[in-house]
């Protein structure tokens, strides 16, 4: 238990752990509407638009990353 502890402490919690969890949580919001989560929305549109500009879609392609498989699959 001892040596477990001593990896918390000089592994998880130090300054890029905290960083790394500041970072996931900024990012990790329920982004169901723009206003609720902006930031969220944009980086989802930015994302999706990578993706048509990798399989060479045309300009007008949008997309939205749903959160499971069920979804997606009711979106189909």
């Amino acid at each position: 238990m001892d040596a477990l502890l001593d990896d918390l402490r000089s592994i998880i919690v130090s300054g890029p752990g905290i960083i790394g969890d500041l970072l996931a949580s900024a990012l990790n919001v329920n982004a169901m509407v723009w206003r609720s989560a902006p930031a969220a929305y944009e980086l989802e549109d930015v994302a999706t638009d990578w993706l048509r500009q990798l399989l060479r879609l045309p300009d007008g392609f949008e997309g939205l990353i749903n959160d499971s498989a069920s979804s997606s699959t009711m979106y189909a």
